[in-house]
């Protein structure tokens, strides 16, 4: 599901930067990601208040993310730093790409580089 998302970066940004400009295009991207982020946190913590409504157990937030192992903060400080670098590199492979095979055209080198994540997610949906 976040290639797809890596997928509609690519295209739509393009779109909105040629619209709106860079730094509007990327606020409005920044607002579009919290929004979902914020929706879906604040459904997982509905359900989750059900789900403790339902069994009278009570959930404390810190004692839980305490009790995870170091493992799991090893791997989210991995995920976090691999897709705050991927992203930008691929940002800038998008753009070389427009100035030199598309004579310019951002929209055409965001369709090129959604097949980067397209065979990613592929691959990835084989591991699992």
């Amino acid at each position: 599901m976040s290639r797809a998302g890596s997928i509609a970066n690519s295209v739509i940004i393009p779109r909105l930067t040629e619209v709106f400009g860079v730094v509007t295009a990327t606020w409005i991207s920044t607002a579009v990601g919290l929004m979902l982020s914020s929706s879906c946190a604040t459904a997982i913590i509905i359900m989750d208040t059900a789900v403790s409504e339902k069994s009278k157990l009570v959930l404390n937030y810190k004692d839980t993310l305490r009790r995870l192992p170091h493992v799991f903060w090893l791997l989210s400080v991995i995920c976090v730093s691999t897709y705050g670098c991927l992203g930008p590199f691929n940002n800038s492979a998008q753009r070389f790409l427009a100035s030199r095979y598309y004579k310019g055209d951002q929209s055409a080198a965001g369709l090129a580089v959604r097949f980067y994540y397209l065979l990613f997610s592929v691959k990835q949906a084989d591991l699992t």
